[in-house]
């Protein structure tokens, strides 16, 4: 059976950043570019962690222009 569907690979860049502000530097990098999304991965965090750290993801899905892929770290 055919659908008409084409799918065509589009090469995958991956890329690794290293700033002061992790989510201002994913920003930047993916706004300098012509990208069709950002994707992070997102790890759960305890108690502490939520209440003493800054969520990355959380700063790149609020100012992101880019669709924002969040994956579950394993």
């Amino acid at each position: 059976m055919r659908t008409g569907l084409k799918l065509e690979a589009t090469p995958i860049e991956i890329r690794t950043i290293s700033s002061r502000n992790p989510a201002q530097g994913i920003l930047e990098e993916a706004n300098a570019k012509e990208f069709d999304m950002i994707v992070v991965i997102s790890r759960r965090r305890n108690f502490l962690g939520q209440l003493f750290h800054r969520s990355v993801t959380a700063q790149v899905l609020m100012h992101s222009e880019l669709p924002v892929l969040v994956l579950p770290a394993l």
